[in-house]
């Protein structure tokens, strides 16, 4: 199971029908989404993953164009209404992904959900920690971080499938988050794998290269903020592996790049002109 151990154990520790609204939070590439599914499983009581998707009263909510919208919590409202048979305590899960995406309307709608839930049903959230639901969201939901699985873990986890050195690049590449690491590895689409790459090649093209993408970059502002968390796993790493061979000359362009990206990514909380941002980020890489 990739889970942190005290992660896995605090899920597992939830006895069916004591809570009905969770959150799991943590930073894109934590492995919320696997975290969300396991527990929906053990609420359950379903023995594979397999069962779990073909069970009739599971549902993930996910962003459509990276929003989700008061009609999908109208649906969802639709399914809670839905009466299941059985005589389990916990008999329906509700996923809803990156919940910090919805519209100020859906958070409305379902906080109404939260506030009285069927008896029968688990609701579990995910959302980045950095990013803010409503307060009356958080005062009705029980928060469960994700926390970075630990190097022995991933070697345990992954050994067999994959060689030792393709293991050690993504634990590192990934700062030890389970599940931007096991897209890195099984090359899975993913956003944050995705921008990886992309950062990737960005950082290693020269200057003339890198400009020439940021036309292509700026429109695409949604996705920005992905593409620098990228920029610094990338050059965290780098600055890692600098560190440790004792390059001198390598430690100080790695930590310097670091700096830049970190001060790109807090002009764009400030809402910039996102060509200007990119031209003074690649100039400075």
């Amino acid at each position: 199971m990739l889970l942190h151990g005290y992660t896995q154990k605090r899920l597992q520790a939830i006895k069916p029908g004591s809570i009905h609204g969770l959150l799991l939070s943590g930073p894109r590439g934590s492995g919320k989404a696997f975290a969300a599914r396991y527990l929906a499983q053990l609420q359950l009581g379903l023995a594979t993953p397999a069962q779990l998707e073909i069970y009739p009263y599971f549902s993930v909510i996910a962003p459509t164009d990276g929003t989700i919208s008061i009609d999908s919590i109208r649906g969802l409202q639709k399914f809670l209404q839905l009466r299941t048979p059985g005589d389990q305590v916990v008999r329906r899960v509700v996923v809803v992904e990156d919940a910090h995406t919805m519209t100020n309307e859906a958070q409305n709608a379902l906080l109404k959900a939260l506030e009285e839930p069927p008896a029968d049903t688990m609701i579990i959230l995910t959302a980045p920690k950095s990013l803010q639901l409503k307060e009356t969201i958080y005062s009705r939901v029980q928060e469960i971080p994700i926390q970075k699985i630990a190097k022995e873990q991933a070697n345990t986890y992954f050994d067999g499938d994959f060689e030792q050195a393709d293991i050690d690049r993504a634990y590192m590449m990934s700062g030890g988050h389970a599940g931007l690491m096991n897209a890195l590895l099984k090359q899975e689409d993913h956003h944050l794998a995705n921008q990886v790459q992309r950062a990737k090649q960005i950082l290693s093209s020269t200057l003339f290269d890198r400009l020439a993408q940021v036309d292509d970059l700026a429109k695409q502002r949604d996705t920005l903020p992905l593409f620098l968390q990228a920029c610094k796993l990338i050059c965290s790493a780098a600055l890692h592996q600098a560190i440790d061979k004792g390059d001198d000359t390598k430690i100080k362009h790695w930590h310097r790049t670091l700096g830049v990206v970190h001060e790109a990514e807090a002009s764009l909380a400030h809402n910039p002109n996102t060509k200007l941002l990119l031209c003074d980020l690649f100039l400075n890489l």
